[in-house]
């Protein structure tokens, strides 16, 4: 049993490190700039920078999505991996 909790430990492990890689992608979404750097768009509106907004907000519960579902399926892991490494595989 030392060994299936071994392996349900470093899956945990492999998880857990991809949770945090795909939270560090939401952390870094831009929200596009809808102006030109040194210029003014005829017909500017006020309300420009909504659409960009609302991109950027669903491109980041996207990744944010991802990440919670590799950390909960990570704690799983570390869970039944505990739970082996305790656990006889014999009476003694």
């Amino acid at each position: 049993m030392k060994c299936v909790a071994t392996v349900f430990d470093v899956v945990a492990f492999v998880l857990g490190m991809g949770a945090a890689w795909f939270w560090l992608k939401a952390s870094l979404v831009t929200v596009d700039d809808p102006y030109p750097p040194n210029g003014v768009v005829p017909n500017q509106e006020p309300g420009d920078y909504v659409i960009p907004m609302l991109n950027a907000s669903r491109e980041n519960a996207r990744w944010n999505k991802v990440a919670a579902l590799l950390a909960g399926l990570s704690v799983i892991c570390g869970v039944i991996g505990n739970l082996a490494s305790h656990w006889p595989l014999w009476p003694r």
